[in-house]
């Protein structure tokens, strides 16, 4: 049948915009939000998905038309053109960019109600609106929070608290990368703020829940929150601080799941690799630089388990060492001591204090180290995709590969950085 294309008598140019879905329109959720700050790229956001939007050139102008409103049965169908794009938006699924959750659970560490009492304040709306710029230039220019909060003349964030609602607007990740975020940085929940413990704090009370369980014959495998609440409360630690300590260093079991809201019923049991790692990475952190003498453990702990190593897990077999600092720290050979060539140094070295951006996380693992096996490179840029498999793809991108000798006299494969 023949047909007429005429424009619209209200056409205008590039009034529209026409998004790609990456599958069919009746699979894709109807639930949508785009998060972004006047400075970042925007994201769009499902309940569950973050999808980097990006402009895409066509080569062919495309008409978006519709069917005019006169037409009849008989006469010549006429349609009329509406827009003429250019381009389109695709939508490419990306990582959630949690990066600013770090700043701004860092700016107001809750270190017991003594402390609080001292300095507790709710930022107020002014604050509210210029933090949310400060942090924006910050987090672009790579700037890292300090033991004071992030540095500002103008903004007293030191005294911010962040609400639900608060983070959704911050921060650029779907609902629940958001809160599988927030559960992986420990925060808690306190009079409807987000917060992190103070890692001081927080080890006072793991020590002291471990040191009252072992007093009173309680079972580390099998901790139940009533008991460990009228334990700890002798010690001023409110329940839902032993609740969240509990939680924090166990794996949900048939004792509790993650997504139950709690109860005095609750039982837990203590996992070695939580505690061991985060007694770890306190060594770590506040020492920085130490020297190891013997070549199979970093450094002991004695506790209520008895000595245990914050760098492998004993009781695993060679193949099976799980090494609970993976990721957080790096190993040298400094070679100062004839007596003993097996002596080495371990140093803190966080994938957490890298920054998202591949090429930017790449120049700062190459400023550190200028070459790594693949074991030692991937806990670093394993946050950096997706789809595991798509590692290999960021490699080739952002690094070159040398086959060199192992202290074994096998062949590996080495990363270093690309020439410019």
């Amino acid at each position: 049948m023949p047909f007429q294309i005429r424009f619209h008598p209200t056409y205008n140019p590039h009034s529209y915009s026409l998004i790609e879905l990456p599958t069919a329109p009746d699979e894709f959720p109807d639930c949508l939000s785009i998060k972004g700050l006047p400075d970042d790229d925007a994201v769009l956001c499902t309940n569950d998905t973050t999808y980097a939007v990006r402009n895409v050139q066509l080569s062919n102008s495309l008409l978006l038309i519709s069917p005019s409103s006169d037409n009849t049965d008989d006469s010549e169908q006429t349609w009329s053109v509406h827009d003429n794009l250019s381009s389109i938006i695709e939508l490419v699924r990306c990582l959630p960019r949690l990066e600013r959750l770090n700043y701004l659970l860092d700016t107001n560490l809750y270190a017991g109600y003594e402390a609080e009492s001292q300095h507790s304040q709710v930022c107020t709306t002014d604050q509210f609106f210029a933090f949310q710029r400060h942090v924006a230039i910050g987090c672009h220019r790579n700037f890292a929070p300090t033991s004071h909060g992030i540095h500002s003349d103008s903004v007293n964030h030191q005294a911010s608290l962040y609400t639900w609602e608060d983070l959704q607007t911050l921060v650029q990740a779907s609902d629940a990368e958001l809160r599988k975020g927030l559960r992986d940085r420990n925060a808690i929940l306190i009079d409807g703020h987000y917060r992190l413990l103070h890692p001081v704090y927080f080890h006072t009370v793991l020590d002291t829940l471990i040191t009252s369980a072992t007093a009173e014959d309680m079972p580390l495998e099998a901790l139940r929150l009533v008991d460990c609440s009228r334990s700890l409360q002798e010690h001023d630690i409110p329940p839902e601080i032993v609740r969240h300590c509990l939680r924090s260093f166990s794996d949900p079991g048939e004792g509790w799941k993650q997504e139950d809201e709690g109860n005095d019923d609750e039982v837990y049991a203590l996992s070695e690799v939580k505690v061991c790692q985060f007694l770890g990475l306190r060594l770590l952190t506040a020492e920085r630089v130490r020297e190891i003498m013997e070549p199979d453990r970093v450094y002991d702990i004695v506790g209520a388990h008895g000595s245990r190593s914050v760098y492998r897990i004993p009781g695993h077999a060679e193949g099976d060492t799980h090494v609970v600092t993976e990721g957080h720290h790096l190993l040298t050979y400094p070679h100062t001591d004839p007596s003993n060539p097996n002596a080495r140094l371990i140093t803190h070295f966080s994938y957490t204090d890298l920054p998202l951006d591949p090429a930017r996380r790449f120049a700062e693992l190459f400023a550190a180290r200028k070459r790594w096996t693949a074991d030692e490179i991937q806990p670093y840029i394993a946050d950096l995709v997706v789809d595991k498999k798509k590692l290999d793809a960021v490699l080739l991108k952002h690094t070159r590969t040398v086959k060199e000798k192992g202290p074994s006299g096998q062949m590996m494969t080495v990363y270093t950085a690309r020439m410019k």
